[in-house]
């Protein structure tokens, strides 16, 4: 159970449930999902109810954890907090570059492979031909005047060992020794 108080009361919660990481989740109206993290997760009496208030420094409460910004974007909000916010949903006009849609694409891959924690070849090569059946794909592929047999191989061929290896060497439930230089 989870008592959200002072600003946090006033979000429309209509159901809950604990997830397999023992985050609770919760739908708000529009479907939209939050994630509480918390040490009163940790406790052993799972009854006690988890109080998300403005004060408390280690409680947090996540919402919309779906849309990931890139550490290069946040690094860029100095001047302006909303600007990666903003440029994540507000996509520049014109056809693509073959790089631009390429790191695109590529982008769109890691961040899918970072939240599933897949980093086979087939996780890969899945997520690779979800991305190019979208149609907002096709069209960027078609406007940049390139081929989506062509960039499928292409790209698929690039991302599908790199990303292998880099979830085997960097990724994991705890720190691998050897690998803290870049």
């Amino acid at each position: 159970m989870v008592h959200l108080r002072e600003c946090w009361a006033d979000l429309p919660i209509q159901t809950s449930k604990q997830s397999p990481s023992n985050e609770v989740q919760a739908d708000f109206d529009l479907e939209d999902t939050i994630n509480i993290v918390s040490p009163s997760l940790d406790d052993a009496d799972t009854t006690k109810p988890i109080i998300v208030t403005f004060k408390d420094p280690s409680t947090f409460l996540i919402h919309h954890p779906d849309l990931m910004l890139t550490m290069t974007s946040i690094a860029n909000a100095m001047p302006c907090p909303r600007k990666p916010l903003l440029q994540a949903l507000v996509k520049p006009s014109g056809p693509s570059t073959k790089s631009m849609l390429y790191g695109t694409i590529l982008h769109t891959l890691l961040q899918g492979a970072l939240s599933e924690q897949g980093f086979a070849e087939a996780d890969t090569w899945r997520r690779l031909d979800e991305d190019l059946s979208k149609e907002e794909r096709k069209l960027e592929i078609w406007g940049a005047g390139l081929d989506i047999d062509d960039v499928r191989l292409e790209l698929g061929e690039k991302a599908e060992k790199g990303f292998e290896v880099f979830g085997d060497k960097w990724v994991g439930p705890a720190p691998k020794a050897g690998h803290g230089n870049f």
